[in-house]
């Protein structure tokens, strides 16, 4: 059996719906990021064709690509943020709960 990474958020959670947990294998992982690529680059050749007219985005590659940079750069700033929020809340409701174990 393959190993499979596991993250747990939200085990301080207050809505009550429990852990979340995502457990994906590194092959999983991996398939997602083409299938988020392969969405990403359709999204860019239809915003710089909208913008800058048909065609426009096959006879500019550069622009693509430097359109794929920057969406992978903002999903990677959210997910970043989600997590370190996650992980804020995580320490303050656990240092809460030491408060009132004193």
């Amino acid at each position: 059996m393959k190993e499979e990474y596991t993250y747990k958020p939200g085990m301080f959670g207050k809505d009550n719906s429990g852990p979340r947990m995502i457990t994906a294998s590194p092959e999983t992982m991996a398939d997602q990021a083409g299938w988020c690529v392969e969405i990403w680059l359709q999204q860019a050749h239809q915003a710089i064709d909208g913008v800058f007219g048909e065609g426009y985005a096959r006879k500019h590659p550069e622009l693509v690509g430097n359109y794929l940079i920057a969406v992978a750069n903002e999903n990677a700033a959210n997910t970043l943020a989600t997590h370190n929020l996650e992980a804020g809340n995580r320490i303050a409701e656990a240092l809460h709960c030491l408060e009132r174990a004193e």
